[in-house]
Order: C-alpha cells, then sequence, then structure tokens
C-alpha cells in the first residue's frame, strides 16, 4: 500500500551512485551543428574546444568537453538532473565518460537549524561518497562549496568525481577514463561556473503535454511528465514524475503503484476473496471519504478518494483487477484539479 507517497517523487531525492555512465553517443566537433539544434531540455551552445548546458534554473552553467544528454531514464535514482557524454567512444585507450547529477537535499532539511544545517549536509555527501578511495574535503569553485573529491574504479576504468552542495542542490561531476584522468577532471570541473538562478518557463511542462509511456506490469498511461521507475518495499512496481519538481510549492506529482496478486483473484477462494477486498476498503476508510471512479480497464471494483498529507492536497484512484491492485495519484501543495486527475486515471489501457 502506499506507505510513504513521497519517498519516490522528484520532490525526495534518493542516494546518488557515481557509476560509469551508460552506453551514449561520442561527441566530436563534426557534430557540433547537430548538436547545437537539437531541441533537448537544456539550452546548449557549442564553442571551438566546449559545450554550454545551461542550467541557470539551478544556478549554474557547465562547460563540457563533449555534448552532454538527459540519460536519467536509463537509470535509477531521483535526480532533477541526470546528463552524460563520451568522448572517443570509439577507442577504448582514450574513451573518456562525463556526467553531471543534481538533487534537491531530502525535504526535512528545510527544519534543521542553521547551525546544524552544515554538519547535516556533511555527513549527507560523505556518505555518498563511501565507494570512493582518497575522499578529501574540498572547497569547490571560487565560492568555495563545500564537498568532496575522490577516486575509484569501475570496469578496470579510473573514475574521480567530487560531489558538493550549493543552496539546496547536491551537485555531482564525474569524469571516468584511463586516459589523462587527472586533467581532464581539472578542466571538466573548471567549467562549472555559478550563475544567479533564473526562471525558464520552457522549462516548466505543460500540463496539455501527455505522452503515453508503457509500464512493466502490463499497462499504459499518459501523463504530462516522464514517469521514472523507482524501487519499493511495499509495492512490486512504482513510479513517479512531475511537473516543477525543483519547486516544491508548485510542483505536480503524478504517480503510479501496482502490486502484483499471488493468484488471479478470480481463482481464490471466496474468503481470500473478501479479504483483500476488505482491506483496500479500510485502506480507502482509512483517508476519509471515497466514492466510484469510473475507468477505462476491466477491473472487480474502481474507487477515488481525497485527502491532505504532509501538506499535499492527494487525489487517487484505486483499482482492483483479476491480478493487480493499482494506484494512481496525482498531489501538490497547491491542489489538483478533478479534470487533470481523471484524464491521468482514464489514460490507463492495457497493452
Amino acid at each position: 500500500m502506499n506507505q510513504d507517497n513521497m519517498k519516490c517523487s522528484n520532490i525526495i531525492l534518493c542516494p546518488i551512485v557515481l557509476t560509469v555512465i551508460l552506453p551514449i553517443c561520442g561527441c566530436n566537433q563534426s557534430n557540433a551543428n547537430q548538436a547545437a539544434n537539437e531541441a533537448d531540455t537544456v539550452s546548449v551552445s557549442v564553442t571551438d574546444d566546449s559545450y554550454k548546458l545551461d542550467f541557470s534554473e539551478y544556478g549554474f552553467v557547465l562547460n563540457a568537453p563533449c555534448e552532454m544528454k538527459d540519460v536519467s531514464a536509463q537509470a535509477s535514482g531521483d535526480f532533477l538532473l541526470n546528463y552524460g557524454g563520451v568522448t572517443d567512444g570509439n577507442d577504448p585507450s582514450r574513451m573518456t565518460a562525463y556526467q553531471l547529477i543534481v538533487t534537491l537535499l531530502p525535504v526535512g532539511y528545510k527544519d534543521i537549524p542553521k547551525d546544524e544545517l552544515a554538519s547535516k549536509i556533511d555527513i549527507l555527501i560523505k556518505s555518498r561518497m563511501s565507494s570512493m578511495k582518497n575522499v578529501k574535503p574540498i572547497n569547490f569553485g571560487y565560492e568555495g562549496y563545500k564537498g568532496y573529491v575522490g577516486e575509484s574504479t569501475h570496469n578496470g576504468m579510473g573514475q574521480k568525481g567530487v560531489i558538493f552542495s550549493k543552496e539546496n542542490y547536491i551537485i555531482a561531476l564525474t569524469v571516468i577514463t584511463n586516459n589523462d584522468l587527472n586533467a581532464k577532471f581539472n578542466k571538466f570541473t573548471n567549467g562549472f561556473k555559478a550563475v544567479s538562478i533564473t526562471t525558464k518557463t520552457t522549462k516548466k511542462v505543460s500540463a496539455t503535454k501527455k505522452t503515453a509511456q508503457r509500464l512493466a506490469f502490463g499497462y499504459s498511461v499518459e501523463a504530462p511528465c516522464g514517469l521514472k521507475q523507482y524501487s519499493s518495499q511495499d509495492v512490486d512496481y512504482s513510479y513517479s514524475g512531475a511537473i516543477n519538481p525543483d519547486n516544491q510549492d508548485i510542483a505536480v506529482v503524478y504517480k503510479i503503484q501496482a502490486s502484483q496478486l499471488p493468484m488471479a483473484l478470480s481463482n481464490m477462494q471466496s474468503s481470500d476473496k473478501n479479504q483483500i477486498k476488505s482491506n483496500l476498503i479500510n485502506y480507502l476508510k482509512s483517508k476519509g471519504r471515497y466514492s466510484i471512479c469510473q475507468v477505462n480497464v476491466k477491473n472487480v471494483f474502481a474507487y477515488k478518494t481525497d485527502y491532505e498529507e504532509s501538506g499535499f492536497q492527494f487525489k487517487e484512484c484505486m483499482i482492483l483487477t483479476d491480478n493487480h491492485v493499482i494506484e494512481l495519484m496525482v498531489f501538490s501543495k497547491q491542489g489538483v484539479p478533478n479534470k487533470h486527475f481523471m484524464e491521468f486515471v482514464n489514460s490507463l489501457n492495457r497493452l
């Protein structure tokens, strides 16, 4: 059941793991014009020897040695940003992988007194460097952001990474190569420049732009944001994503999770069927009022409810099918229009 709705949302981060970047295209100057014209989610400009990625909504820009693309769909984790790029991908002796990861500080940190916050952040960053060797504290950049730098190996390749805090963000920069690692790491990290935070309207996802997304338990759903799969101890499948995930006050989180029944409901004994139904109804009762929900998938029953939790306004639909218990949720601090919620619910279809 939904034990912690916020745990898998984009608002609360999961631990960073500095690993080798998953396979992506190599980068060179011959495709510079193509890279500059690609309509990715980040503004990119190309100079003679670097690509400038504009993340001013997070308060920085990054001059990278190659085109870097959003690779968040290829890895688990609750990232705000996860970008990677590769140079000399066809030459193992020179191949170099670059990665940028940005996450939010855990939401609970906003309640920590200022005199304790720095220590808490320090402990958090050190815990995320636990797999690295030669870990040393640093003051990153001219601004002196507090963090740690460390080294490791991955599949026989040298790896060097830095993690530091900037305002409400944890930022990680990593380079993996067996070719002049230190020089490439220094150049990559020196490309990080702090700028004034600006709001980019192009980064906000319109609630009218929806994409159908396949789910691993045999269904598809449409949402106005990307849904990433996360591991969960409470359910078999969990997906979530958010509009404006970097701002809790205006973020709208979309979540769907499902649990596989131990056997088809139609093949169960009556007592087992009734127990499952009773457990689900009791959960709905615990949230307050609930009512029948009309959905587009074959079901035993479907109910919807709305409630407030941790300062967020939730709308939830619970569907019992012959093989699954499926929950669809949309929540926001500012409330969720019923129209948007029902569009999400009614987009659920069997593959």
